[in-house]
């Protein structure tokens, strides 16, 4: 039970981290346009205000797509290399349907926040965290058929044990 409440958190905060990501830019845009239209700032001021608001959302997409991936390979990888009895698998088909369900309302919240005109400027500067997001659920869908293949082919390849 620990592990699906496990899984779910980590949906649920993968959605609050790009959610955050997405009001954070917003929120560093508008200030970052109030600091270059004061003329009582300084032109240096301004270029690294300039430079690091425009930098910002692809660090921040690019990290998202690293942490993205290492997770998912991270879930390959202990999949492969944990001992389990058969008996989990099946457990592990109902743990998948029922983040499934989870996976579909994070995409539907994500879908609903940035769906917002003032949002979606903003989310659309993070290619890969927006387009996991709104495909969250067919991305759900590869990786839980990329586990239910490194579990069949583990057993499957003698390398049960």
């Amino acid at each position: 039970m620990s592990l699906s409440l496990d899984n779910i958190w980590t949906v649920v905060i993968l959605l609050v981290v790009v959610v955050s990501g997405v009001v954070g830019i917003m929120v560093s845009n508008e200030i970052a346009t109030d600091v270059i239209s004061d003329p009582t700032v300084d032109n240096t001021t301004k270029e690294v205000i300039n430079e690091v608001n425009t930098s910002a959302p692809k660090i921040f997409d690019y990290a998202f797509g690293f942490v993205f991936i290492l997770l998912w390979a991270a879930m390959l990888l202990l999949n492969y290399f944990l001992d389990n009895h058969p008996v989990f698998y099946v457990i592990t088909v109902i743990m998948m349907i029922a983040l499934f369900f989870v996976v579909a309302a994070v995409q539907d919240v994500y879908i609903e926040v940035t769906g917002d005109v003032d949002l979606a400027v903003y989310a659309a500067q993070m290619p890969i965290a927006n387009f996991i997001m709104k495909n969250a659920v067919m991305v759900f869908l590869v990786m839980a058929m990329s586990v239910a293949f490194v579990l069949f082919a583990k057993v499957r390849g003698g390398q049960g044990r």
